[in-house]
This record gives C-alpha cells, structure tokens and sequence, in this order.
C-alpha cells in the first residue's frame, strides 16, 4: 500500500508529456514481446541441440520435453522476481562490492527511519547493505537496499532513504530484477557486441560471415530488441524518479532531498541531446529541484496521512 495512489503512476507530467512518453511506453512494450520470444527461442534451441546430443539422438521424447521443462523454469525464475525477489537483493549489493553493516551504521540507519516517522503501511527493506564509497548514493533491489557509506557522514541520510523507500513501496525494485532475469539470456552476448562495435569503430571490422553469425546470435537471444527498447526504458525509469522523489516529498523529505540534489548533483549534471532516445535514467536534477520546492510548499513539509489506492 502507498500513501497515496497518484504516485503509483502519475499520467499529468507536462514535460513527459511533451516528450511523447505515452508512446515511448507503447514502444516498450512492442520491443518487450520480441525480447521475451527470442529469449525463450534461445533457451528451448540450445536444450533441443544438447539433449540431441548427449542422447546420442536416440531419445526424441526427451528432447521434445527437456526444453519446455526449462522454458517454464526459466518463465518461474523471471516472474517469481515480481512476487518475490528471493535472493535479488543480496546478488545485487554483492555485484556493487556491499557488505553487511557494522553495528554502528545499522544504528544509523534505524534511528534514520525513526525521524521518518513512516506510517504503519510502509514497507522497509528487509535487508540493508553498506558500499564503501565516499559518492553520495543509494539503491533498491528487490527488497534490499543499499548504501554508501559516506551517506553516515551526511546529513541527508533520512531525505536518501525517504526516496528509496519510494521506489520499494512500488513495484520499482521487483521489476527492475524481473527485467534483468529476462533480458540473461541478451546480456550474454555482451562481449560478441561490444567486439562488433569495436570493430566497426577501429576500422577493422570481423569477417562478414562471421558479423552476420554474431546478429543471428544476438537476434536469437534477444539482445537487439533490448538494445532497441532501451530509450524506452530509460524513459519509463525516468518517470519512476520523479514518483521517488514525490514519496520523499510527502513523508516531509522534500525540502532535505531538494538541498542534496542541489548541492551534490546539480552542480555535475550536463545537457543530454534528446533525453528521450538516450539511455539515461534519470531526468535533469534542475527539474527534480523545482518539483521538490514546489510539492514541499504544498504538503508544508509534513508526511501525508495513508490514502487506500
């Protein structure tokens, strides 16, 4: 439950809706269904050829069955992440080099949601880790999050933290895994696309039959269609900032998070030409300021009262 239903997906953004967000969205979901077949061709093509294989090509009923087996696992694994993301989080803050909190800063961390003050409703991480890093940053994944140490240190570990617990009050954190699930199979072609394109870049451009082998592999996984939707993603994580940044703003963080944007992002943020093709996930810091100023003026800075959704 949210405190208040408009911030799961707010559809009056002006300068979204300039930018054709609507469409960009549509587009997401056009370029998701492609990713989605082509990840479950792979899985039950790659099955099919080792069953046949190891099987000497004498048990046909098992390669039949072997793949589906599998494409439903993998189907289990990738929408298990939107019920619950079982070891996601721990994953993540292990791929980012987190570590368990000492007792000091999970101390830190509890007094910090005592200030907030959180309705019963809200939901808290059910696990918290630590990255030693001097940035000023935090993440959800799942139902972890995680923080840089330095936030301690800081006096806007509440306004941080206000803001996270926007995107683990949504589906934000358990989608964010789903798509990383899905888009396994495409992410292991990595390397196959980044040696075409630093081939094409240096001149030295593979073999044609062989750079027409690395697109059907990359075809085959899905890592085209995801290459292609993530303008589109990108634009849809964007707005997610934007209704992160609304959930600080009504448990009384607006006017704390707004002076850490202003003093610690605003000052290294630099123009991206046509945001709404690009990869980037999150909208201009100049903008999240003005909203901030402005919802914090509205609400007076309190945290809003629980609205049933």
């Amino acid at each position: 439950m949210e405190l208040d239903s408009r911030v799961w997906a707010p559809v009056d953004a002006p300068d979204l809706a300039e930018h054709g967000w609507r469409w960009l969205l549509y587009y997401a979901l056009i370029a998701l269904i492609p990713t989605f077949m082509f990840a479950l061709f792979t899985i039950f093509l790659l099955t099919l050829l080792v069953t046949w294989i190891t099987t000497g090509h004498d048990n046909e009923g098992l390669a039949n069955t072997l793949p589906w087996i599998l494409i439903l696992a993998f189907l289990a694994w990738v929408g298990s992440a939107l019920v619950y993301p079982l070891g996601a989080g721990g994953y993540f803050a292990s791929s980012l080099g987190a570590r368990n909190p000492t007792r000091e800063e999970q101390q830190a961390y509890e007094d910090a949601l005592t200030n907030l003050n959180l309705p019963a409703e809200v939901k808290r991480p059910t696990w918290m880790y630590v990255r030693d890093s001097h940035e000023l940053n935090a993440w959800i994944a799942g139902d972890a999050l995680v923080l840089n140490r330095a936030l301690f240190d800081s006096d806007f570990l509440e306004a941080v933290i206000a803001h996270e617990l926007g995107h683990l009050n949504s589906m934000d954190g358990r989608v964010i895994v789903a798509v990383n699930r899905l888009a396994g199979p495409a992410r292991a072609t990595a390397p196959l696309r980044k040696a075409q394109t630093t081939g094409f870049l240096t001149g030295r451009s593979l073999w044609f039959p062989i750079n027409l082998a690395v697109l059907i592999i990359r075809g085959c996984s899905g890592g085209l269609a995801t290459d292609a939707m993530t303008p589109a993603w990108s634009a849809w994580w964007r707005l997610r900032e934007h209704v992160a940044d609304t959930y600080a703003a009504r448990l009384g963080q607006g006017d704390q998070l707004a002076t850490f944007l202003e003093n610690h992002a605003l000052l290294y943020d630099i123009p991206i030409k046509r945001i709404w093709t690009s990869d980037e996930t999150h909208p201009p810091v100049a903008q999240r300021v003005e909203r901030l100023r402005e919802q914090a003026g509205l609400d007076g800075g309190q945290p809003a009262q629980s609205e049933q959704p």
